[in-house]
C-alpha cells in the first residue's frame, strides 16, 4: 500500500498548526537526514524559480509545498531510494520547469539580457573601418611612420630579421599569418562594405551590428576628431601626439560622446589606453620624471574620461612597461646559481609605484586601473601577480587577455575580461568568419627574440605579448 498521498484540507487545520511541507514522521535518523536535506534543495529550487522571474506557481501548478510525504515505522520499507527520488523529483520540477507560456517567455527574456549584458564589443578588431589621423598630423621634425602601418613593414626592421640567425622558425609562422590574411579584404574594401566610422559612430554601429549589446570597449588610439589637431598633444619625435582627454576641445568631444551614449542607450565599459608611458622607469632623477610624467598622463586621462562612466580602463602599453623581453639576464659567477635579471626588482618597484599613485586616482572616480598581459614585465603572469598583489588596491586589477589561434596561426579575435564583463570581437550569426577575423602576427627583431626564448615552452600557438 502506498502511504503516500496529497495534502487535502483536513491537513490544513488551524488546530494542528501551519502545514510543513513534505512532512515527514519517522523515528529513522536516515531518513529523517535525507529528508532534510531534500527539503533544502526543494527550497533552493523554489528561490532559483522565484528569481528567475516564475514568481509563485500559476493557478492549475503544483508547488513544491503541495506535495505531502507521511511515514511510520509500519512502511519503511516501502521509502525506498526509487520511492524518495521520485517525490523529491516532482517537487522539484513543479517549483523550477512548470510555468505558462507568458512566464517561460519572459524567464528566456531576461536570461537572454542578462548574457548580452555581459558582452561588449571592442573596437580594436574594427578599427580598419575608423578614420585615421594622417602622416601630416606629425608635424615637423624626425622621420614619421605613417599611421596605421604594422611594425614589420618598414625596411630597418626586415634588415634586423634577416640577419637574425633564430629567425626561420618565427618567419614560417608568419608567413602562416600573411597567406591567412591574404584572404581579407584591405582597409578600403572593409570601408566600402561597413562604411567609414568615428569612435562618434561606434554606439550606433554596435546597436546596429551586434543587437542586444550595449557596451563598448574603446581604444584610446581612436579618441578625437581627427580633423581638429587642437585636441592633441603636438607631436613628438616624429610621432603624431595622441589625444588630450583635458584640452577645451578634447573636453568638448567627450561630453558629444556623452550624450550619444545616453542617446543610444550604450556604456563604454572598458577604455584600453596606451597613453601612459615610463610607467617602469628607475635608476636617474630624469628617468624617474618620465615614470611621474607617465603616472600624471594616466590620471589626466582618468580625470577626462569619468564623464563616460567607465568602469575600467588599461594603462599599460608598449611604451609603458619596455620591449617584450627587456632586461637580459645576468650572468653570476661560478655556484652562484642561474643567470638573473638584475633589472626586474627595481622595474618592479617602480611600477607598483606607479599603478598605486594611478589606482588612488581610479579610486576618487570609481574607475579600475587594470594591468593587461601584454609588453614589457606584462608579459610575465608572474610579474603581474606580483605587482596586483603588491599594489593591494581595490582600484587595481588585471585584465587578461585571451588569445585564439588556429592551425597554429594567431588570430586578433581576442577576449578580454575587465571589471566582471567580457569584452570580445562580437560576430553576426551569420556563418561566415566576418571581415575583422583578422588572422595577425607580423615579424620584427623583437618578436623573433621572443618567439626564441618560448622555444622550450611554446605549443602551436603564441603566448600574449
Amino acid at each position: 500500500m502506498d502511504h503516500r498521498r496529497s495534502r487535502d484540507a483536513s491537513r490544513l487545520d488551524s488546530s494542528r498548526g501551519p502545514a510543513r511541507p513534505f512532512a515527514l514522521t519517522t523515528r529513522s535518523a536516515t531518513v529523517r537526514r535525507i529528508h532534510g536535506t531534500y527539503i533544502r534543495m526543494a527550497r533552493r529550487a523554489h528561490q532559483r524559480a522565484a528569481s528567475a522571474g516564475c514568481g509563485a506557481p500559476h493557478e492549475g501548478h503544483a508547488s513544491w509545498e503541495n506535495i505531502y510525504v507521511d511515514t511510520t515505522p509500519t512502511d519503511l520499507n516501502e521509502l525506498d531510494r526509487r520511492h524518495f527520488l521520485k517525490s523529491a523529483g516532482a517537487g522539484v520540477t513543479a517549483a523550477a520547469l512548470l510555468r505558462s507560456p507568458r512566464e517561460a517567455a519572459a524567464a528566456q527574456e531576461q536570461a537572454r539580457k542578462a548574457a548580452l549584458d555581459r558582452l561588449a564589443s571592442n573596437t580594436y578588431p574594427l578599427r580598419p573601418l575608423f578614420k585615421q589621423r594622417t602622416a601630416s598630423s606629425t608635424g615637423g621634425g624626425g622621420t614619421a611612420r605613417a599611421v596605421g602601418r604594422r611594425r614589420g613593414d618598414f625596411p630597418e626592421d626586415a634588415e634586423a630579421v634577416a640577419a637574425d640567425p633564430n629567425a626561420a622558425e618565427a618567419l614560417a609562422v608568419a608567413e602562416k599569418a600573411r597567406a591567412a590574411r591574404a584572404h581579407l579584404p584591405s582597409a578600403p574594401e572593409m570601408k566600402a562594405k561597413y562604411g567609414e566610422i568615428t569612435l562618434l559612430d561606434f554606439p550606433q554601429f554596435t546597436k546596429d551590428t551586434f543587437p542586444g549589446v550595449t557596451r563598448m570597449d574603446m581604444r584610446s588610439a581612436l579618441f578625437g576628431d581627427v580633423t581638429d589637431d587642437s585636441m592633441f598633444f603636438p607631436p613628438e619625435n616624429g610621432r603624431p601626439g595622441g589625444f588630450d582627454p583635458l584640452s577645451p576641445s578634447g573636453r568638448k568631444w567627450l561630453d558629444t560622446l556623452a550624450n550619444i551614449l545616453v542617446k543610444t542607450g550604450t556604456k563604454v565599459q572598458h577604455i584600453s589606453n596606451n597613453a601612459p608611458f615610463e610607467l617602469a622607469s628607475y635608476g636617474s632623477p630624469e628617468a624617474d620624471a618620465r615614470r611621474k610624467a607617465g603616472v600624471a598622463m594616466a590620471k589626466r586621462w582618468l580625470e577626462g574620461c569619468a564623464v563616460l562612466g567607465i568602469k575600467s580602463m588599461r594603462m599599460n602599453s608598449p611604451r609603458a612597461l619596455g620591449p617584450s623581453i627587456r632586461p637580459n639576464a645576468i650572468a653570476r659567477g661560478p655556484g652562484d646559481g642561474y643567470p638573473r635579471n638584475i633589472d626586474v626588482v627595481p622595474m618592479l618597484a617602480a611600477t607598483i609605484e606607479s599603478y598605486k599613485e594611478m589606482a588612488d586616482a581610479g579610486g576618487a572616480r570609481d574607475i579600475r586601473v587594470t594591468i593587461e598581459n601584454h609588453w614589457g614585465l606584462a608579459a610575465d603572469p608572474a610579474n603581474i601577480r606580483t605587482i596586483v598583489d603588491e599594489v593591494n588596491h581595490p582600484y587595481c586589477e588585471a585584465s587578461p587577455d585571451f588569445w585564439s589561434s588556429v592551425n597554429g596561426v594567431p588570430a586578433r579575435c581576442t577576449s578580454r575580461v575587465a571589471r566582471k564583463v567580457l569584452i570580445l570581437c562580437c560576430m553576426p550569426r551569420t556563418g561566415a568568419r566576418p571581415d575583422w577575423m583578422e588572422p595577425w602576427w607580423t615579424v620584427t627583431a623583437e618578436s623573433v627574440t621572443y618567439w626564441t626564448a618560448l622555444s622550450p615552452v611554446r605549443s602551436e600557438g603564441l603566448k600574449s605579448v
